[in-house]
């Protein structure tokens, strides 16, 4: 394993250091937002964008809801970003070995 790890590029390894941060950043956006935000929306007070966890709905204004977006298409990048590169990498790995 610490053999492959060696192995892997520079882009590789930082590819998987965003897809952690990614995802821990993600986490600790969901639950800072669960400990914080309303469970009933209030409209004079912006929140009423709607957050799932499980069938436990919170609701937050537009610029948390923004932030949220913004962390899961940076998850959804990074993860669809390493695995292509991943794939590619593999593809071209394939065609010296021939």
């Amino acid at each position: 394993m610490l053999t492959q790890w060696r192995e892997t590029t520079a882009v590789e390894k930082v590819l998987y250091w965003l897809m952690f941060l990614s995802l821990a950043f993600l986490f600790w956006l969901n639950s800072h937002y669960f400990s914080t935000c309303p469970r009933v929306p209030d409209s004079q007070s912006g929140y009423i964008y709607p957050l799932d966890n499980r069938g436990t709905f919170v609701y937050l204004t537009e610029a948390q809801n923004s932030k949220m977006l913004a962390a899961k298409s940076l998850f959804f990048v990074t993860w669809l970003g390493a695995v292509g590169f991943h794939v590619v990498n593999w593809g071209l790995k394939k065609l010296k070995v021939r």
